[in-house]
């Protein structure tokens, strides 16, 4: 219902609507048919039948590195296709990924959802502004620097970091130390008991995607050729070490 909404929130629903408009990819939400009345705006999209990754995460603690990495493929195919459409998402975030299940309630893949932030990358008013969430926004759009499509791979690199430790890489309950954190990319890994039960692989990727720099980051292209992304099967030897380690409860 438009008197529902503040002109913010309109703006942001006509904004997602344009740019869900020019996507078409298996792992991402698909907006089929958009109409606007008087009084409402209706927005016919896929259903997708489970939860969001952050939902997931919260039953679960942390998953084990090949459910990881089939998530994160998956994920980085989307964004991937996102970037080469000109779209820059600026929000990615556990919660804006849906999982899918079968009828069983298996979890059978993924879709990328809420584009309400996303612009494209030559707008420059908005590559100006700070968007997205705090836990994963990168380095030089917390600074407020100039910043590109390689914010999404910082994000994607949180993402993942998460999926396999259960809390964001830059973690605090205070915003300002999260920032500056993030600023320094100041992230525990190695000193990390944790870590010593993840694979090489895996870490190798997690620096790739986490470089303060944007310039020094990874592309999604080159993420996607990883070992760890490739060789998933090679990852079931790492099954269940840590949670014979850990008590899930601290995640949680």
């Amino acid at each position: 219902i438009k008197t529902d909404l503040t002109a913010g929130e309109r703006q942001l629903l006509i904004n997602e609507a344009s740019v869900m408009q020019a996507l078409n990819h298996s792992h991402i939400i698909k907006l089929h048919r958009c109409v606007e009345t008087s009084d409402h705006y209706f927005y016919t999209l896929d259903f997708v039948r489970g939860t969001d990754l952050f939902a997931y995460m919260n039953k679960r603690g942390f998953l084990e590195e090949h459910e990881a990495s089939w998530l994160m493929k998956q994920l980085l195919e989307a964004v991937e296709y996102v970037h080469s459409t000109g779209i820059i998402h600026r929000d990615l975030k556990p919660e804006n990924v849906m999982l899918e299940c079968n009828a069983r309630g298996e979890i059978c893949g993924l879709k990328l959802i809420d584009f309400g932030l996303a612009c494209y990358s030559d707008d420059k008013a908005a590559l100006a502004s700070r968007a997205g969430t705090l836990n994963y926004a990168a380095p030089e759009m917390v600074g407020g620097a100039e910043y590109g499509a390689g914010v999404d791979v910082f994000a994607l690199g949180c993402i993942m970091y998460f999926m396999i430790r259960g809390r964001p890489p830059f973690y605090s309950e205070d915003q300002f130390i999260i920032a500056k954190k993030t600023c320094d990319c100041e992230y525990e890994m190695d000193n990390d008991d944790f870590f010593m039960n993840v694979s090489d692989e895996c870490k190798d990727l997690l620096r790739g995607l986490l470089m303060r720099s944007a310039k020094d980051r990874l592309s999604v292209a080159s993420a996607l050729t990883s070992d760890w992304i490739q060789k998933g099967e090679m990852l079931k030897k790492y099954h269940n070490k840590n949670r014979e380690k850990f008590d899930l409860n601290r995640f949680i």
